[in-house]
């Protein structure tokens, strides 16, 4: 068995949503190219697909840096990747990532935190925040404290419950993390996340913009 192959057949997904194209066949949330039937890869691994939709997007638009797409569908890829694999991690514990990262921001505040503060660190919005909590409080994993300081907010906090699976649970996640990001050496890792950060900044900064503009548009 080749080494591509030990890969697509270890810990593959037994559905992979498939985006159909013109003719049979099409591109599976990695970006392989799969058969009518999305169950086989069809001779092509996902940085070569990147590359000629990269190609073929130059070939029909001349002004068009390739690296920027390039980036974009890499990005696109890699974070369907992540989420494939955190979802088979936590889905014997029946918990989403969103949920998840609930708990590990909890788990490292310095005390129970606002809902407001807690929706800014993770990332979500409000009305979906609140069924998050909702769903973690049913599951005895978080909790609602009053607010002593306003009464109409509540501070949120991981229960015992929730810092007990944390425990047993996180050191087998660092060691997942370890295999998810296994090709890169450690400096690789930090040059990785510094390029991420600033590609992150840069998108934050055109939608902030695309938001004040459109504010200012319709008022």
């Amino acid at each position: 068995m080749s080494g591509t192959q030990e890969r697509q057949g270890r810990g593959a997904p037994a559905f992979t949503p498939v985006l159909p194209l013109r003719g049979s066949g099409g591109v599976d949330a990695y970006g392989r190219t799969v058969d009518a039937a999305g169950s086989r890869v069809v001779g092509m691994t996902w940085s070569s697909n990147v590359a000629q939709q990269v190609a073929k997007a130059c070939e029909e638009h001349d002004s068009l840096d390739p690296s920027t797409l390039a980036v974009t569908l890499t990005l696109y890829r890699t974070m369907a990747a992540f989420e494939r694999a955190s979802m088979y991690e936590l889905a014997p514990y029946g918990l989403t990532t969103s949920q998840f990262n609930i708990l590990t921001v909890l788990h490292r505040a310095e005390g129970p935190m606002t809902m407001g503060r807690l929706g800014r660190a993770v990332a979500v919005r409000p009305a979906n925040l609140t069924s998050l909590v909702d769903s973690l409080t049913t599951k005895d994993l978080v909790e609602r404290q009053p607010n002593a300081d306003d009464r109409r907010s509540y501070l949120v906090t991981n229960t015992p419950a929730g810092e007990e699976f944390l425990s047993g649970f996180l050191p087998r996640h660092w060691e997942y993390l370890e295999r998810l990001t296994g090709r890169l050496a450690p400096d690789e890792r930090a040059q990785l996340a510094d390029l991420l950060t600033t590609l992150m900044e840069s998108a934050m900064d055109v939608v902030e913009e695309d938001a004040v503009r459109k504010s200012s548009e319709s008022a």
